[in-house]
């Protein structure tokens, strides 16, 4: 699910959240830094092709691409059912408004300056500018 937030960021282009997504993935879920790295391009990258078959889906549903017959049982077919397809539509939604969101008002955020239990991480804090 995370990954899948990252693909939404990378396309919102939100850089706020694609570094606490990669962060995330690296730190915290055991991701390697490589890998995480991938989905900022997921489709010109080396991920199995079953993932990118989620990560496309997952993004035209975020920012309202239509989808065709194929590319639904495209995802069916690796063994998704309804409740994992809601998931992943879920998912999806909330991070691109995320990131969407981020992406408009992180200039004028002050979250860098919150007290230290708001604060992000320091690899977050070290990209957060780039």
């Amino acid at each position: 699910m995370n990954s899948i937030s990252m693909v939404c960021a990378v396309a919102a282009d939100c850089d706020r959240c694609i570094n606490y997504h990669q962060t995330t993935l690296v730190e915290r879920l055991g991701i390697s830094p490589e890998k995480a790295e991938k989905l900022r391009n997921f489709e010109e990258s080396d991920i199995p092709k079953e993932e990118k078959t989620i990560y496309r889906f997952a993004k035209k549903v975020a920012f309202g691409e239509q989808l065709t017959p194929e590319e639904y049982m495209a995802v069916r077919n690796l063994g998704y059912g309804d409740a994992a397809i809601v998931e992943i539509i879920t998912v999806a939604l909330f991070e691109s408004a995320m990131a969407r969101h981020g992406a408009v008002l992180a200039q004028h955020e002050d979250s860098l300056d919150w007290p230290a239990e708001y604060t992000p991480s320091e690899f977050y804090k070290a990209h957060a500018d780039k």
